[in-house]
């Protein structure tokens, strides 16, 4: 015990915990209001990307689409229409996660919340932190 008391002691602990909920708690509030915006930076990256690559092939090679708010789905095409693959990309505000699946290749980037400069990073499998573009070129490239 050292010192201090077991009271002292006891209130230290208790005051460690409530410090780490109230972090907690700021870092949840602070997802919740920032990752949609990321979320929608990394939807407007891909969107742009889809429309570049359909204009410079002359054709609809990706088809782009939000199925819902937190849902998005771009399904590569062959030069008849066809649907050669799909990448389907979600936003799980719960476990802090882009999810993402093509074919059999699935993964997730982390939404990870910075509470001293209130914004929401994402970080890849290896935990480096990238940019919107970069999640979505990332995500992009699964295609092919």
């Amino acid at each position: 015990m050292g010192n201090l008391s077991w009271a002292e002691e006891a209130l230290g602990r208790l005051r460690a915990s409530e410090n780490e909920v109230s972090i907690t708690i700021s870092e949840d509030r602070l997802c919740r209001s920032q990752s949609p915006v990321e979320w929608a930076k990394v939807r407007d990256h891909m969107k742009r990307n889809c429309v570049e690559l359909n204009k410079k092939a002359g054709f609809k090679i990706l088809n782009f689409d939000v199925t819902v708010i937190d849902k998005a789905r771009v399904r590569l095409l062959n030069r008849r229409g066809k649907v050669v693959s799909t990448l389907t990309v979600d936003l799980d505000l719960d476990a802090r996660r882009l999810r993402y699946g093509c074919g059999h290749e699935k993964g997730e980037f982390i939404l990870d919340p910075n509470v001293a400069n209130s914004s929401v990073h994402i970080l890849d499998e290896e935990g480096n932190v990238i940019t919107t573009k970069e999640a979505a070129g990332r995500l992009l490239n699964l295609l092919f």
